[in-house]
């Protein structure tokens, strides 16, 4: 953000910045990186938001939008049903993710059978209640 105050953020304002790669093995952006290889993202924190979870966060995959199921499914029992890409005792991550992929409001309803618990969906076996 180049000299600009980065402390305060003023709403409609422009944001003048400027990305810089600088890799040991591959070079810099543009001599060695090729910016059609680079990715770069930014997210919105809403006032109130935990920062010292954000900052502790090294791997932020999805931006700070999916942070905060990230970090209750890594505190939570779900490992010992799910997980990423094989199926366990109940469905993936991803089977999931690929079942409800662009439903609207799906993460309400999910959320519900999570903390309601259920059956029937994916197979015989039962999802204990998570209240």
């Amino acid at each position: 953000m180049g000299n600009a105050n980065q402390s305060f953020y003023y709403n409609n304002q422009k944001l003048d910045y400027k990305v810089t790669i600088t890799d040991k093995e591959d070079g810099n952006l543009g001599k060695g990186v090729n910016p059609e290889n680079a990715f770069f993202s930014f997210d919105y924190l809403k006032q109130g938001r935990d920062l010292a979870l954000l900052a502790s966060n090294a791997q932020m995959t999805g931006g700070l939008k999916y942070l905060q199921g990230k970090t209750l499914i890594a505190n939570s029992d779900c490992k010992s049903c799910h997980a990423l890409e094989a199926k366990s005792i109940g469905p993936s991550y991803l089977a999931v993710a690929e079942r409800y992929k662009g439903k609207t409001g799906i993460e309400d309803m999910l959320a519900a059978k999570i903390i309601q618990g259920g059956n029937g969906n994916w197979g015989k076996n039962v999802m204990a209640a998570h209240p």
